[in-house]
């Protein structure tokens, strides 16, 4: 299991060390050891864990800066993208925003467990969290949200250099087009991949 997994992750990030690696999967199997008592993840098999949540996180790796920054997850979960993340980028500091009590208590059992440094969990909704969280961030992330209403949540958090990574199953040209006018951002970057045979895109906004 642990060759095959790291030869999927290096596939992505070609560069990850040993120890990385060893990380992601100890993070894996936690969770999925947690999912078998409380619901954290609706999919049905370890392997699916691996390649539609752990792989899909890591294909923003290449939009990730590696020396500095700081990073806002939205709507965290069980830590899809923001722990494989922040894993391979160890110099950013994260804030990982999540409404879910149980999933707010797992994300902070794993950040422990795993020795993260620089990564601190908000428990409720990002219009609630005022002053936990800092005024502007480089680089905000968020998947399985409503783009246009994750988009309007993430404006007041982004300076003139901030990018906003979201995740897509599909995407529609002209509601894309509508949001970014709508919002005066721009749609940077459009990542085209596939996970398990089915199309995925990623889709960077910056002003």
């Amino acid at each position: 299991m642990l060759y095959s997994l790291s030869k999927k992750i290096k596939d992505v990030v070609p560069d990850i060390g040993e120890r990385e690696v060893l990380l992601i999967k100890e993070y894996l199997d936690e969770l999925w050891r947690w999912n078998q008592k409380i619901n954290l993840v609706g999919v049905s098999s370890y392997e699916r864990v691996i390649d539609n949540l752990l792989i899909d996180s890591l294909m923003a790796e290449e939009f990730i800066p590696t020396e500095e920054g700081k990073l806002l997850d939205i709507g965290s979960g069980a830590g899809f993208p923001s722990i494989p993340l922040k894993i391979i980028r160890p110099a950013l500091f994260f804030h990982l925003v999540e409404a879910r009590s149980k999933k707010a208590v797992f994300l902070r059992h794993i950040i422990r467990r795993l020795k993260l440094r620089n990564i601190e969990v908000v428990e409720g909704r990002l219009e609630d969290a005022g002053n936990k969280l800092f005024p502007k961030y480089d680089i905000i992330t968020f998947k399985a949200i409503k783009i246009d209403y994750a988009l309007k949540l993430s404006l007041p958090y982004i300076h003139k250099k901030s990018r906003i990574i979201t995740y897509h199953g599909k995407i529609e040209e002209k509601k894309i087009k509508a949001i970014s006018e709508n919002l005066a951002l721009k749609p940077v970057f459009i990542k085209e991949y596939r996970i398990s045979s089915k199309k995925r895109y990623i889709i960077v906004f910056s002003y």
